[in-house]
């Protein structure tokens, strides 16, 4: 528990921080927390699955992980095309990942294909979703409730932790008249109801 306390504090502390260097420095800054976030989610991935995935594709993985984000924040910062380019990124990536089919048949299935592509996709091209909210231009239609990225990055950083609050609050509160079990093998204590309590919470 107190491992898990003092990880969440550093893990707040560098989000503040590099929230505030965002607004006062420049939107890249965020990014480069953002890059951090990638490469250290790619390995923990990968070590999550080292017997699942060969060689060759943890490095084709660990490639798309150092590029991903860079190329993403600068084509977005300077055409706006971020979007763009993290899918033909993508495309290379799974084109990369299937040539293993012929050129290393022999240690390459589905499956494991699969898993890498899991790898690479779940941290870096969900945080470059991040990246393109990081770079958001200010709508005119939204020019009296918002101002631009900044705002937009603070709803995605305080939207997890009160939707995560509110479905523990729900499935504790209604757990024993509600307990069907939301993915009892992955996480046993997670509840139907408590995720529709953080469903709700969320949009709210």
């Amino acid at each position: 528990m107190k491992i898990r306390l003092i990880s969440g504090s550093v893990y707040v502390a560098l989000l503040i921080g590099f929230y505030l260097l965002k607004v006062l420095v420049h939107d890249v800054c965020f990014d480069v927390l953002l890059y951090a976030f990638a490469l250290i989610g790619s390995f923990e991935m990968l070590r999550a699955m080292k017997d699942k995935i060969t060689k060759t594709e943890k490095w084709i993985v660990l490639g798309f992980a150092v590029v991903c984000i860079p190329v993403c924040s600068i084509f977005e910062f300077y055409f706006q095309t971020g979007l763009q380019m993290t899918a033909v990124l993508s495309f290379a990536l799974t084109v990369a990942l299937l040539a293993l089919l012929v050129f290393k048949h022999e240690e390459t299935t589905m499956e494991n294909l699969g898993v890498a592509l899991l790898s690479a996709i779940y941290p870096s091209v969900l945080l470059c979703v991040l990246v393109l909210v990081n770079h958001a231009p200010v709508l005119p239609a939204l020019t009296s409730v918002a101002f631009g990225s900044d705002l937009l990055i603070l709803f995605v950083l305080v939207l997890s932790p009160i939707s995560d609050s509110l479905a523990y609050v729900f499935g504790m509160l209604l757990r024993k008249k509600f307990p069907k079990k939301m993915a009892p093998t992955i996480s046993p204590n997670k509840t139907v109801v408590g995720g529709i309590g953080g469903l709700v919470g969320g949009v709210l």
